[in-house]
């Protein structure tokens, strides 16, 4: 049912890593091009190396997989859809209070110090009151497994939609 948009880079392959599965590995030449053409909805330097997300792999997910692509995006690359005729729902997981987040079982929650769970609230709170118009649903991750049933009862939920709304600012005038 769901699937992801495979990531443009400009960095060397790994030896596990399979070309235009786990990367579309492509020169900064190529990269630069394809970012002046706007094909990315999103697009960054890590390391000294480039990534990107493109809009025909989105598409080539939605259209072609007939899959729900799951994108994980900064809220400023979201502006880029109304460039497209690509309409996401888009999900805010936002972060719990302190007492629960320090109770959720992160992944690296051995190395977290309580500074860095301020930080994450921080962050997750800014991220809301800065981008809230953008969002479509806000889910609080109180409980990793229910956050989990929540999110899925409401992606089946918009599936099944027939009367689901558009933004203004994604219709094409």
């Amino acid at each position: 049912m769901f699937d992801v948009a495979i990531p443009h880079t400009t960095r060397d392959r790994r030896l596990h890593e399979t070309i235009d599965i786990d990367y579309h590995f492509v020169s900064e030449a190529d990269f630069l091009r394809k970012v002046a053409r706007r094909s990315f909805v999103e697009f960054g330097q890590y390391d000294r190396d480039l990534y990107g997300t493109s809009i025909e792999d989105i598409r080539h997910v939605v259209s072609t997989k007939q899959k729900i692509c799951i994108l994980n995006l900064n809220p400023d690359a979201i502006r880029t859809f109304d460039k497209t005729d690509l309409y996401p729902f888009i999900i805010c997981i936002a972060a719990p209070s302190f007492e629960r987040l320090k109770r959720l079982d992160l992944d690296r929650r051995d190395n977290l110090t309580d500074n860095d769970y301020r930080e994450i609230i921080r962050q997750s709170r800014s991220l809301e009151r800065h981008h809230c118009l953008l969002f479509d649903h806000i889910l609080i991750n109180n409980d990793l497994d229910r956050t989990y049933m929540e999110l899925r009862e409401l992606i089946v939920r918009v599936q099944h939609d027939d009367q689901q709304w558009v933004r203004a600012c994604y219709r094409q005038s």
